[in-house]
C-alpha cells in the first residue's frame, strides 16, 4: 500500500511537471518545489484526536465482545505477530488449539464487523 501511494504521488508529480514543461519553454524542478504547502491548524488536530478516540472506543467494544483468552490470543497473533506455535507455547495449548482459538476469535469479530464498520462510518 505504501509503495502504491508513493507510485501514485510520483506519477502525479511527473504528469504535472510534463504539463508545465509543455506550456513553458524551459522548466527546472527546483523552481517549483517550494510551491507545495499545507495549512494545518489546531482544529484539524482536535478533529483527528476526536476521531481517534471514537474509533478506539468502538474497537475496544469489539474486542470486549471476546473472552479474555480470545483477546489475549488476538493480541499475541496480530499485535505481536507471533506464530501459532509460539502462541500455543505461551498459552499452554496445542498448535491446533491455538489455530482454532484464533479462528473462533476472528469469526466472532467478523459477525460484529458489519455493525462495527457502520458505527465507524456513521
Amino acid at each position: 500500500m505504501r509503495n502504491l501511494k508513493f507510485y501514485l504521488f510520483r506519477s502525479l508529480k511527473n504528469n504535472l511537471l510534463d504539463m508545465l514543461k509543455a506550456s513553458v519553454d524551459t522548466c527546472n524542478i527546483d523552481d517549483y518545489q517550494s510551491r507545495f504547502s499545507i495549512k494545518w491548524n489546531v482544529l484539524n488536530d482536535l478533529i483527528a484526536e476526536e476521531d481517534k478516540k471514537e474509533i478506539e472506543g468502538k474497537l475496544n467494544k469489539l474486542l470486549n465482545s471476546l473472552t479474555s483468552r480470545q483477546r489475549e490470543i488476538v493480541y499475541l497473533r496480530f499485535i505481536h505477530e507471533l506464530d501459532y506455535e509460539e502462541i500455543a507455547s505461551l498459552m499452554n495449548m496445542t498448535i491446533q488449539s491455538s489455530r482454532k482459538a484464533v479462528s473462533r476469535a476472528i469469526g466472532k469479530m467478523r459477525k460484529l464487523k458489519v455493525a462495527f464498520l457502520f458505527a465507524i462510518m456513521g
